[in-house]
């Protein structure tokens, strides 16, 4: 079985949180206990979806983090090699490797 994507769990999370919302309505209010483990499990739900979403956001800071090395690492070492003692044709394919990776980077 295919586990779930994060937009997926966060549906499901919300449909099950929206669930136990209405059996909150439509719990009597003096029925304390009931209405304090509903509210629990809301809870519960909404913490997790609020852990997904996080976690999305940290996966896609450290990727472009990354990202950004690599960029800052061949700028640097293309700059550095420019200027060492290299054949014509090292150049190019360092000029062109520097393009590259500004290229990926920008996309």
């Amino acid at each position: 079985m295919p586990s779930e994507t994060p937009d997926e769990a966060i549906q499901r999370l919300e449909a099950e949180r929206h669930m136990y919302s209405e059996t909150f309505k439509n719990t009597a209010a003096d029925d304390a206990v009931t209405r304090a483990q509903l509210q629990q499990e809301m809870n519960q739900r909404t913490h997790q979806i609020q852990e997904i979403r996080a976690d999305m956001a940290a996966g896609g800071d450290c990727l472009q983090r990354l990202v950004f090395l690599a960029l800052g690492a061949g700028a640097g070492a293309a700059t550095w090699w420019w200027w060492a003692p290299l054949p014509w044709w090292g150049r190019i394919v360092l000029a062109v490797l520097t393009l590259a990776l500004l290229w990926i980077g920008a996309s």
